[in-house]
């Protein structure tokens, strides 16, 4: 698994070219992580990182049509917690992390639709934090490093 994880640059590179023997090995591997692994999601622990390089690297590829978008964006959308924020994997707690790469992976197989954007858009801004209050808590639990 740690593998698909620098999927996207390896196929953004060959990109460049064109598809080169070494993207169709990544392609071929990456869909044998699929099969595997029922779209990338069954193993335990799973993070939508992991769904993020693969369908990324999927999406650059040409090849999203090897996926069941309908079936990796319920999962996907499944994500989203009542506090409208977007976790990495089920029973977490959603953060702004987790939401760009779920957000990201809903984009790119067409299913963003299915979450409600605007509790998604205001637990982002409602994690940001002022200016002054970040700067000051930076000095307070930093104060060695500026010595």
């Amino acid at each position: 698994m740690s593998s698909t994880r620098s999927a996207p640059c390896r196929s953004s590179a060959s990109s460049i070219g064109s598809m080169s023997l070494t993207s169709t090995r990544l392609l071929i591997m990456l869909l044998r992580c699929k099969m595997r692994m029922d779209h990338f999601l069954v193993i335990s622990g799973v993070k939508s990182t992991l769904v993020f390089c693969c369908v990324g690297t999927l999406a650059i590829a040409g090849s999203l049509h090897h996926i069941d978008r309908d079936l990796l964006g319920w999962w996907l959308c499944e994500r989203q917690c009542k506090d409208g924020g977007l976790n990495g994997r089920p029973e977490k707690l959603a953060d702004v992390c987790y939401s760009w790469w779920v957000l990201s992976s809903l984009i790119m197989i067409d299913r963003v639709h299915w979450i409600d954007k605007e509790k998604l858009t205001r637990f982002i801004l409602n994690c940001q934090v002022p200016i002054y209050y970040s700067h000051k808590w930076h000095l307070d639990n930093h104060a060695a490093l500026d010595s």
